[in-house]
């Protein structure tokens, strides 16, 4: 049953009518015509009744069994109406689906309709439909079994000090998650349904206060751009939210806690929720934004700073350091201290390979180690990694196919990429490190040089929702200084950061996008 319902909402159920066909006042013609339109589906349900009255009045509810609740409709709905009716109600000649709905049910999420295609959507979300006789319209009403998972810290976002709930995967829970936290007039939703076949629910969540204007007008035009088959999860959508997709630098920022996300909205930038996932989408975003945590805001500042300060050195070592060891031992041999050259000299006499095929065997291994550990299960993949790694790099040692100069380049270049809190990141570091590698092998320390000259003019031609992507280095801005690279305390703070959306012309993607 639980599957059922998971699969049901990914995928919905038949065919959206495309055109905006009407329903009957002759209620057998209603229910035929649902029922073709799900033929061939187990869990359709239709319920025939009579609502007692004065004169019974024939009823019926169709409804998804494994996505709508029918204990709601069995006791709430059913139940109600079969009962004896309130005396106002017995004294009219004729029922009416309004009078239903304001006199007799209780629930307070119901909407008349008499549109199929908009009956027929609501359905495949939980709702159930309510048809009397003589009358075409429908009384849709929102009876949605939850199944939802308990409420988490996530595990790509722990914090030792701070809150320790997560997003889940569904849209109503991780909206009042940030309510919960921001309790103001002016945070604002916006709703779409995206996914042709999936018909996801994609929420907008903003500051009218604080958010721009045109920031607000810009992602909403990009979501109104997507036309796509299905939307799963978030990352279906980021990818038409990008300024450039092909740098390897992420432009939207996605996390799965509520106090990020709430403290993004303070900053006024943008979230996007999507419905069955708990990533959310935090938009726009700075190179320095994703190297922060939550935790460097519940922390003193001063050892706040010093952890920004170890993720910027880790940054630097990640893709700087195996660049750094090929340019030592091709080109500048002579800088290596004079202790260190019969050690590392003989060793790379022993080794059939060049320095660069050496650094990327091993470090297409560790990758490929580390990609293997996320797929196993969890007790066996860590006692895996690491035996694995040790065993492969002794032996590629005691084989001399493998000098232990390379295999510490290559450990501390690895560990330092997963200093990074965003998992995005660390995928980032990889490519650059391949580059660097590669040039450095050709040019040297010069090489070097010129290769980070190209990562700070690219870095510093990207932008994110008309956001400089370097800020506050490019344009500089000393003001924003006080939570860049280092933190200040709190009561230093005495300026809102520079608001998002105001330094870059408009980039909205032209044409229709497509998937």
């Amino acid at each position: 049953m639980i599957l059922l319902s998971w699969f049901r909402r990914l995928i919905g159920g038949a065919e959206i009518p495309k055109e905006d066909a009407q329903f009957s006042h002759d209620i057998d013609k209603n229910m035929d015509a649902l029922r073709e339109l799900f033929v061939d589906t187990d869990d359709f349900r239709i319920r025939e009744f009579q609502i007692n009255s004065t004169k019974p009045t024939r009823a019926c509810v169709i409804y998804l069994n494994t996505i709508a609740d029918e204990k709601i409709i069995r006791e709430e709905i059913m139940r109600t109406l079969m009962q004896k009716l309130p005396q106002s109600v017995q004294e009219l000649r004729s029922l009416q689906i309004s009078l239903l709905q304001h006199s007799v049910l209780s629930s307070s999420d119901m909407v008349q309709s008499t549109s199929v295609r908009e009956a027929v959507r609501n359905m495949m979300i939980g709702s159930t439909l309510l048809f009397i006789e003589k009358s075409d319209q429908c009384l849709i009403i929102m009876t949605p079994w939850s199944n939802k998972r308990a409420i988490s810290e996530p595990e790509t976002e722990s914090v030792s000090r701070g809150p320790h709930d997560g997003f889940t995967e569904l849209i109503s829970d991780n909206i009042g998650m940030v309510r919960r936290r921001i309790k103001d007039p002016s945070l604002k939703i916006v709703s779409y349904t995206l996914g042709a076949k999936t018909q996801t629910k994609v929420s907008m969540m903003y500051l009218k206060d604080l958010a721009l204007p045109e920031l607000v007008n810009d992602v909403s035009e990009r979501l109104k751009e997507i036309h796509t088959d299905s939307i799963l999860e978030s990352g279906d959508i980021e990818e038409f939210l990008e300024d450039d997709a092909l740098t390897p630098f992420p432009q939207v920022e996605v996390t799965e806690r509520p106090d990020k996300s709430a403290a993004a909205m303070l900053e006024g930038r943008i979230i996007i929720l999507v419905d069955g996932t708990p990533g959310t989408l935090v938009v726009p975003t700075t190179f320095f934004q994703l190297a922060q945590t939550p935790e460097d805001h519940y922390q003193r500042a001063i050892f706040s700073s010093f952890k920004r300060i170890y993720r910027l050195l880790g940054f630097i070592l990640a893709t700087s350091l195996s660049s750094f060891y090929l340019a030592l031992v091709n080109y500048s041999t002579h800088l290596i201290p004079v202790k260190l050259v019969p050690v590392l000299m003989t060793k790379r006499a022993e080794v059939p390979f060049p320095p660069l095929l050496e650094l990327i065997i091993m470090q297409v291994l560790i990758d490929m180690i580390l990609e293997g550990n996320l797929r196993m299960p969890a007790k066996l993949g860590q006692t895996l990694g690491v035996a694995g790694a040790i065993v492969i790099g002794q032996a590629a040692i005691t084989a001399n196919l493998i000098t232990p100069a390379v295999v510490i380049v290559v450990s501390v270049t690895t560990i330092t990429a997963y200093l990074q809190p965003r998992l995005s990141n660390s995928y980032s570091i990889i490519w650059i490190r391949y580059f660097n590698m590669l040039i450095a092998s050709m040019f040297g320390f010069f090489g070097i040089v010129v290769a980070w000259m190209f990562w700070v003019i690219h870095l510093c031609s990207l932008q994110s929702f008309r956001t400089a992507y370097f800020a506050p280095i490019a344009p500089f801005k000393w003001s924003d200084w006080k939570d860049a690279i280092i933190r200040v305390p709190k009561w230093a703070m005495t300026k809102q950061p520079s608001t998002p959306g105001t330094l870059q012309p408009n980039k909205i993607p032209k044409g229709e996008m497509k998937h």
